[in-house]
């Protein structure tokens, strides 16, 4: 089972938990790119078939819980509410870029996973140095500090383009 793998791969350590559920759930993304078609033919069942359809939802969450109580162990001290958030970005942004491997015939590469990943730690502010490009350019904004990271992030891309 995916999640048990997971569950053992997250416990080896890691020195950048972020990282770690985002390669966590690239791991699950490439056990389904690996045999398209079957993951195709799966996702065709599961649709079908009310009770596996209720499964897989508990399945997602159960993926989800994993991160965040992961995350909590690994980064003692941090707000529950950005574990819970990230562990929900993570697992959304997998979902979605899984769905699109799952409703064409069409390759998705893996960058496109990587690529949303990058998107939810650079959200959190947690993409390395290495990952962000260099910029010569400065902005400096002022928020109300009570003002939610998300509309923060919205109103920066809005005037920023």
């Amino acid at each position: 089972m995916l999640l048990t793998e997971l569950r053992a791969f997250l416990a080896e350590g890691h020195p950048d938990p972020w990282d770690a559920v985002c390669q966590a759930s690239q791991l699950v993304f490439a056990h389904f790119a690996h045999d398209p078609e079957l993951a195709r033919l799966r996702y065709q069942i599961v649709r079908q078939v009310p009770a596996l359809r209720e499964r897989e939802i508990v399945t997602v969450f159960r993926y989800e819980r994993l991160f965040d109580e992961y995350l909590r162990s690994a980064l003692p001290g941090i707000d529950p509410l950005d574990a819970v958030g990230f562990a929900a970005i993570v697992t959304a942004a997998h979902n979605h870029v899984l769905r699109q491997l799952l409703r064409s015939t069409k390759r998705v590469a893996p960058s496109v996973l990587q690529s949303a990943l990058d998107d939810a730690r650079r959200r959190y502010g947690v993409l390395p140095d290495a990952v962000e490009p260099a910029h010569d350019d400065m902005v400096v904004a002022v928020f109300p500090r009570s003002m939610p990271i998300a509309e923060v992030t919205r109103r920066l891309q809005t005037d920023l383009g």
